[in-house]
């Protein structure tokens, strides 16, 4: 608060305020302190104008407040008398001891000395100014405290805040007047969703005003049972009600537990821990008329650099990683596309802060502009403009040629901007060149013309050195789903539940109403910075948040996009490619103007919910379209007399490679057009069919054309009409980016471009979900005996390596409709193995294609990106691909993948779970507010996961309750004392047994390698190194173990790399020396012994693994199209961290006849029953295995052994999958189109006189494809 304002309210008395004398204490309330206000229910009550905490309080409870330390504090900071009615004359001895313990705890809890010293407690005005010699302050000597004195003071200051709140009105011990309303926690009655009697019967009262805590040890909480019941009932998946929590608390009564608190009192904690540590929740209006609530981005974002879990993981530069490709920052459109305006702005090199569009030195005297920083090798290098200086008009100054880049490495850079200028103005003569502040002209290469430099002040340099001081900012990915994660976390982190972050969620406004208010933050963040407090550097840092993609399913992306979705004729979002379906359509434009179905809404399939799977269904293709509303040219229609099969083999050529790129720019200019035409009359039938046209359609924008057409609807005269819509345009916002979707406004977004390839609903619940519904549906039909050989494949399927459990087979065959993602996930890495000999030929060969594509678009680090894109385009192609827009978009995954990273990096599983997450808050709130009470729920589960994970929170400068605390800066940031939680909290995650069932539940999980090598060992007593089986081919042992050592054997034990279990017999890929070459090289190998120290003091970890190599092999005879391994002569000794993973391997069934002629017996209630099911017999030989190389997990390391697919020849599969596609539609009756000359793909609907008595004829399936072949 500021002091003049504060003042102000002092000396003036405020409009309403009185002077009354109460009944119970017969004395004057002065208009000068007190403001008299009315409650909720009519009730007077009086709000302190001194202290501006916006509480509302009793008559009763004045002279307690007045006489707090708090009211005395606010008095004196603002020089103004009190009007208190209890104030004595002269000061007590008591007083003056108070005075004399607070000097003392203020003077250990800030040892460096204050720069202005608060008056004591209860002092009267002549020892306001008592000095008590506990500091002899010297500024010129800065010394910084050891780590006991940071301690103390940090006791310190909790106790001074324990006795500066240990006299507030919530903890009065004298009774309230007879019939009087107790004071209220200020908690309002709409909080309590459950309706229960939140007060309870009379009980002792806890201290929930002194939110600070009186016990540092539990700090801030006031106890144990407020810091445990705070963490019970803001727990993300294990939400508490009211009612459930009142009911817990009865039982810690019942059972004797003392001072138990009441539902109400720890709502008040709650608030008033919400308000000084939690994120605020901020109500919108939106403008398509819905209420909704966002929680603070730049809180959280704040939050999430005070937290040392995540702060000291970040990264904050683009990597040039060369091939190599794993994380987001190695993308190219962090490394290259970003806006530099948009990225991290400075360097720190010792005590020098090179920023970008500053003039800086280098070490040869050239002087160059950086204008972006990026690492390479852990070395940090800039790209840089060249300078020139130029002589005009007798004028010397600099010109910046955007024509000609450099790299900079960071130890070539000399001289900073401020450095330079300084000294220049020293030494003048030394420098024969500009001053570096004279910047006039830029040359920009794209334009090929001169500009004048717009990119800073020439004079005062780069605009946030003067407002970050050289600080760091960080990258963050906002996501669409209204969560968003940090770009900059490593790919190991950024998805786990721990990292996602709620924003919003509604069930009435619309996304893109909500997404509004979200980048009305962003914007405002991105303007002025966020200051936080940086846990990694204990220093303060201003954040420059930006957006790194937007992610979603199809039809969410399309929305954000401005798309028409994947039912329309343009159904690309990303490109200008079109298609004509395999069958009729509605017109785009009905009679009564409303919109036709090229619009999908809500679902992700592309003909809309509740559609039938159409597995193999028919499809023509078209090929590339410019903007048509852009000026270009539309698609040329093929006419009735061309063949058709040049139109179909033209239509697939296009489909099956990425169209002309869709434009940032070219939209905006399009939706534009939309409004103006819309100010004119009639047009609205024009925008409907220029929207099916273009595939641009908005449905943010969709709200303000539906008013102004309707604002002439009822109208009769043209005149009238004209009035009615101008009246209406005017009261319309008329800038461009107002009405339009507010996605258009982020800076430095293309939603074309930037909208990845969602991989769980375009592969797995795309492609995979089609082909597994016609093996299901179409290829084994009702061939039940068919069923039962897949069924029992699938359930003796060994999934040992794969990170699955056991295949339910049944359930897969059974409910192959009602499938989830991570059920197509494992019928992915299994198909090649259960499908053979069930399917066509034809069929089998997709699903082969398949068990190789998968395995590379989740591939989490690609070592060759140029490798990895060719053979992701080089899958081979059936003519089932061909017949669905999904099968389109994978096309633009390969530069998805160069911009953004690997794709598992932008796919939504992450996301997807946190539904059940949101649900639970659902479930748990009164549902009267629900964007209001979710966001609160995660607002509060955001504070309790920021303490609880150690993060930093300021401990004085503090507002009061109801206040606004002040924005923060980088003086407040420095000044303020940051401190932890106590001990008390943090015992509660981490017992002595390690982490506890709370670290769980907040998705604080040990880093993987926390667990990196810890041994589960056998029953093996132990023995000499010469008397186990690594004796026999290792006879001199390693050098770490000596031969007298005693060692044990081991079942298993942790691998560095995802934290799976290696046991004996398992196969690995292990990295080993080639004693010839001296290089390391991968094998793999089967696990023969684990071996550990058996000492006291031996480590958890292996000692040595013997290894047994595998030897690789491809027979001619190869329906897997895997490689065969069986063990060989090669033995290994390595250290546990030389293993890099487990594999999967399998018995060959195909090539050993394998059938299903063993039994087991099905377990019912967890015990064995009666029953009998089939299951795999195998035959021999048992000592070849395939090697499963369709295996998802750690799939980078199994990527080297693959078998790789025969040269492919484009054009002739292309020619011999349109012929099928033509000998099909050419048995068919051609029909006319309404819109394409060429007869319509797959069956036809009936003509519409018959539309309501004839049924839809069934489309055609894959197979009647593949069997034309």
């Amino acid at each position: 608060m500021n002091s003049d304002v504060g003042s102000s309210a002092v000396n003036e008395a405020a409009p309403g305020a009185c002077t009354l004398v109460t009944s119970q204490q017969p004395s004057l309330i002065s208009s000068a302190v007190w403001q008299q206000v009315e409650d909720d229910d009519g009730k007077l009550k009086f709000t302190c104008l001194v202290c501006n905490d916006g509480v509302a309080r009793h008559s009763w409870h004045l002279p307690k407040h007045e006489s707090s330390l708090i009211h005395q504090d606010a008095l004196a900071t603002r020089g103004t008398e009190s009007a208190s009615i209890t104030m004595p004359d002269d000061p007590t001895e008591q007083e003056l001891l108070a005075s004399a313990a607070n000097h003392l705890l203020f003077s250990i809890a800030h040892p460096e000395g204050p720069s202005e010293l608060n008056p004591p407690p209860r002092a009267p005005a002549p020892f306001e100014n008592q000095h008590w010699g506990l500091w002899d302050h010297d500024e010129s000597l800065q010394i910084a405290p050891t780590f006991e004195q940071q301690q103390a003071a940090n006791l310190a200051k909790s106790a001074l805040a324990s006795f500066a709140h240990s006299d507030s009105e919530g903890d009065s011990d004298w009774d309230a007047p007879p019939g009087a309303v107790p004071e209220s926690d200020d908690a309002s009655d709409d909080d309590n969703s459950e309706g229960i009697d939140v007060n309870g019967p009379p009980r002792k009262r806890m201290r929930t005003q002194n939110i600070l805590g009186e016990d540092p040890f539990w700090y801030p909480w006031p106890d144990r049972i407020a810091c445990t019941l705070d963490i019970l009932m803001h727990l993300p998946r294990s939400v508490f009600s009211q009612r459930q929590l009142d009911l817990f608390l009865w039982l810690l009564r019942v059972n004797g537990v003392k001072d138990v608190p009441s539902v109400k009192t720890m709502q008040g904690v709650n608030e008033g821990l919400q308000q000084f540590y939690g994120v605020k929740k901020i109500c919108y209006e939106g403008k398509l008329g819905h209420r909704y609530y966002v929680n603070d981005l730049g809180q959280i974002i704040a939050q999430e650099l005070a937290n040392p879990r995540v702060s000291n993981i970040l990264s904050y530069y683009p990597e040039d990683s060369g091939v190599h490709l794993s994380e987001a920052r190695q993308g190219q459109r962090w490394l290259n596309e970003i806006n530099p305006e948009l990225a991290t702005p400075s360097i720190r090199l010792g005590h020098q802060d090179f920023f970008i569009f500053e003039p800086t030195m280098l070490k040869d005297g050239r002087i160059c502009m950086p204008f972006r920083w990026f690492t390479r090798n852990g070395r940090f290098f800039g790209r840089c403009w060249k300078m020139e200086s130029v002589w005009r008009d007798g004028e010397d100054f600099w010109r910046v040629d955007g024509s000609e880049i450099s790299e900079v490495a960071q130890e070539d850079l000399l001289k900073t901007f401020p450095e330079l200028e300084e000294d220049m103005r020293s030494f003048p003569n030394n420098y024969p060149f500009p001053r570096p502040s004279d910047i006039r002209e830029f040359y920009d290469a794209e334009l090929a013309k001169l500009l004048p430099w717009r990119y800073t002040n020439p004079v005062l340099g780069n605009q946030w050195r003067a407002k970050a001081n050289g600080n760091l900012s960080k990258k963050w990915n906002a996501h669409n789903s209204f969560l968003f994660t940090a770009a900059g976390l490593p790919r190991t982190e950024s998805q786990q539940e721990y990292n996602v972050h709620f924003l919003c969620t509604s069930n009435t406004a619309p996304p893109l109403e909500m997404l509004d208010g979200i980048v009305d933050q962003l914007e405002t963040c991105q303007r002025d910075g966020i200051w936080a407090w940086d846990a990694a550097r204990s220093e303060p840092v201003l954040v420059l948040p930006w957006v790194l993609a937007m992610l979603g399913d199809n039809p969410m992306q399309s929305e954000l996009a401005s798309h028409i979705g994947l039912r329309g004729r343009l159904f690309c979002r990303a490109c200008w490619v079109s298609e004509v379906r395999g069958r009729s359509r509605k017109k785009a434009a009905t009679a009564d103007g409303s919109e036709g179905d090229d619009s999908s809404e809500g679902s992700d399939d592309e003909y809309g919910s509740g559609s039938q799977v159409d597995t193999g269904s028919e499809a023509s293709v078209a090929g590339e379209s410019p903007n048509p509303a852009a000026g270009g040219h539309e698609r040329s229609q093929p006419s009735a007399t061309q063949p058709v099969f040049d139109s179909l083999l033209a239509r697939v050529k296009a489909f099956v490679k990425a169209g002309i790129p869709r434009k940032r720019s070219e939209t905006i200019d399009i939706l534009w057009s939309y409004f103006t035409s819309a100010q004119e009359i009639g047009t609205k039938t024009k925008i409907l069919q220029t929207k099916t046209k273009t595939g641009i359609k908005d449905k943010f924008q969709n709200f303000f054309l539906d008013q102004l057409f309707d604002s002439y609807k009822n109208k009769r005269t043209q005149r009238t009409k004209e009035e009615a819509l101008k009246a209406k345009a005017a009261s319309l916002p008329q800038e461009t980016l107002a009405t339009i979707n507010p996605v258009w406004r982020i800076r430095g977004l293309d939603a074309h471009s930037d909208t990845p390839v969602e991989i769980l609903h375009v592969v797995l619940l795309g492609y995979l979900k089609y082909f597994w519904n016609d093996v299901m549906k179409n290829q084994l039909k009702k061939n039940s005996k068919k069923k039962e050989i897949l069924a029992a494949r699938l359930s003796s399927f060994d999934v040992s390596g794969l990170g699955l459990s056991p295949l339910p087979g049944h359930t897969l065959v059974k409910y192959a409709g009602s499938l989830v993602g991570r059920d197509y996930r494992a019928i992915a890495q299994v198909a090649p193995f259960v499908l053979y000999g069930l399917v066509t030929p034809e069929c089998y060969e997709t699903w082969v294609c398949l068990s190789k594509l998968v395995p590379l678009v989740w591939q989490p680090v690609i070592h060759d990106i140029d490798e990895h894109m060719f053979l992701l385009r080089t899958a081979k192609w059936t003519s089932a691909w061909f017949n669905k827009p999904k099968f389109h978009i994978i096309v633009h995954l390969p530069s998805h993948i160069r911009r953004l990273g690997p794709a598992m990096l932008f796919a939504t599983e992450a996301f997807e779970s946190f539904n059940a997450v949101i649900r639970a808050k659902s479930v748990h709130s009164n549902r009267q507010a629900p964007s209001r009470d979710i966001a609160q729920a995660f607002a509060q589960g955001n504070r309790v996961r920021h303490l609880l994970s150690g993060g930093f929170f300021p401990l004085s400068g503090l507002a009061g309750k109801g206040q606004e605390v002040p924005p923060p800066s980088a003086q407040s940031l420095s000044q303020s004392a940051w401190v932890q939680v106590g001990v008390g909290p943090q015992q509660l995650l981490h017992g002595i047994d390690g982490p506890t069932v709370i670290s769980s539940y907040l998705g604080m999980k040990p880093r993987i390698h926390e667990y990196e090598g810890q041994c589960v060992g056998d029953s093996n007593p132990p023995r000499l190194y010469s008397a186990l089986q690594s004796a026999r081919h290792f006879p001199i042992p390693p050098p770490h173990l000596h031969p007298s050592s005693l060692l044990r054997t081991c079942e298993s034990f942790a691998l560095k790399h995802g934290g799976d279990r290696c046991r004996l017999n398992d196969f690995v890929v292990v990295e080993a020396l080639n004693p010839q070459t001296g290089r390391p090289v991968h094998h793999v190998a089967r696990t023969v012994e684990i071996i550990q120290d058996a000492s006291p003091f031996g480590s958890s970890n292996p000692d040595a693994i013997l290894l047994q190599a595998a030897t690789l092999s491809s027979q001619q005879h190869n329906p897997y199209e895997m490689p065969y391994i069986q063990d060989g002569q090669y033995w290994i000794l390595a250290k546990h961290k030389e293993v890099l993973c487990t594999v999967n391997v399998q018995h060959p069934c195909a090539i050993n006849k394998c059938d299903t002629s063993g039994t087991r017996a099905v377990f019912q209630e967890r015990k064995t029953s009666a029953e009998l099911r089939s299951m795999v017999q195998h035959k021999p030989p048992f000592h070849v295995h395939v090697l499963n190389t369709a295996q998802m997990h750690d799939a980078q390391h199994l990527q080297q052994f693959r078998l790789h697919s025969m040269p492919l020849d484009a054009d002739s599969i292309l020619h011999s999958s349109t012929q099928a596609l033509a000998a099909v539609r050419g048995q068919r009756q051609p029909q006319s189109h309404p819109r394409d000359a060429t007869p319509p793909a797959a069956s036809t609907s009936a003509p519409e006189s018959q539309a309501t008595t004839q049924p839809r004829p069934r489309p055609r399936r894959v197979q009647d494809l593949q069997r034309t072949v």
